[in-house]
């Protein structure tokens, strides 16, 4: 048996599955804006920066970083849009330092290891993400100097 509203068609219940169908999809859009202010709240620079810091390491934070600024870059509809938004030019402009200060200390203390590709160190996909990354308008290889 079918619920009342799928056969009943008077006006009041197409007006409560309208009104239903609206409170829903606000919810759900609401929820997608917050988690947009979620990437940027939830940023703990000292997790990048510190740790084991081998190859797989460094390759995984640096990933997690440049995944960070591509959905930043990709809520807004053009890189003038992003750059006229305050707090997500200073994100990004945060996640560019922890970037270039990750890449120095991974250097540091992984020199040509950071080069050679093994099970979790996929350097080609490191790559990739940092090209999409660069086609958005993006270079956190830049560090401070990322928005000049």
């Amino acid at each position: 048996m079918l619920p009342p509203f799928v056969y009943n068609n008077n006006s009041e219940t197409k007006y409560m599955i309208r009104i239903n169908i609206i409170i829903i999809l606000s919810f759900f859009i609401l929820r997608c804006a917050n988690k947009d202010d979620n990437t940027m709240s939830n940023f703990d620079a000292k997790y990048f920066t510190s740790g084991e810091l081998d190859p797989c390491d460094c390759n995984t934070k640096s990933v997690d970083l440049i995944n960070r600024s591509i959905k930043i870059r990709r809520s807004f509809s053009s890189i003038k849009e992003l750059k006229s938004n305050k707090k997500a030019k200073q994100h990004i402009s945060k996640i560019a330092k922890v970037y270039v200060e990750l890449a120095e200390k991974c250097f540091e203390k992984n020199a040509t290891n950071l080069f050679i590709p093994s099970d979790c160190n996929d350097v080609k996909f490191l790559e990739r993400k940092q090209n999409e990354l660069f086609a958005l308008g993006i270079r956190l290889n830049q560090g401070s100097k990322v928005w000049k």
